[in-house]
């Protein structure tokens, strides 16, 4: 709550370059471990903290077989990552709302969800994300997973953005699963919206 997170650490050098900042790090707040996918927290609230200069993320969450609930991410600012500004992973329920995140390939995205939450749906909502390539996504939903609401959300296509970008995108999403959008705005870029 209310920490500034910068991966450009000035003394050091020799890491990724990205918009002028020599970036040193990996993700500005996460929880987790990345590379199985499992250990994240219940509960997790971050919120009107400024991250910026993370090489794959500003904020990372991963859950696992049993899923994480309860958490809060909200009115942060979240700058300058070569790949995403949230990023959750498997079975990561966490509402997502009211930050603003700019300068990133990929705003908001979660993935690898067959497990449902204890009771009622998540939300990702209020959003004000400035994207190269996805605006948000949610991918791989099957078995029980909840339903996550995508609503009020201004997603805006950088001004030179990578090719084939979206505002809003759906990937391999079951049958029988619900996914919802509603009242989001979506600026510029090469496609507004597209379910695959």
């Amino acid at each position: 709550n209310g920490f500034t997170v910068d991966g450009d650490n000035t003394s050091l050098s020799g890491g990724v370059s990205h918009n002028s900042a020599d970036i040193n790090t990996q993700f500005g707040i996460g929880s987790g471990i990345w590379s199985s996918g499992t250990g994240g927290k219940n509960g997790m609230l971050i919120k009107y903290n400024i991250i910026k200069n993370c090489n794959t993320g500003g904020i990372y969450i991963n859950g696992g077989g049993t899923p994480v609930e309860g958490g809060l991410f909200t009115y942060n600012f979240i700058d300058n990552s070569p790949w995403w500004g949230i990023v959750m992973e498997t079975n990561s329920y966490t509402n997502i709302t009211n930050n603003k995140i700019t300068r990133v390939s990929r705003g908001i995205q979660y993935d690898n969800y067959y497990v449902a939450k204890s009771s009622g749906s998540s939300v990702i909502e209020f959003n004000d994300i400035n994207y190269t390539k996805r605006g948000i996504l949610q991918n791989l939903f099957y078995g029980t997973a909840s339903l996550f609401e995508i609503k009020n959300n201004t997603l805006t296509a950088a001004t030179s953005p990578e090719s084939a970008n979206v505002g809003l995108l759906y990937w391999s999403i079951a049958s029988g699963i619900t996914a919802t959008a509603t009242d989001n705005t979506i600026n510029a870029g090469e496609n507004g919206a597209r379910i695959w």
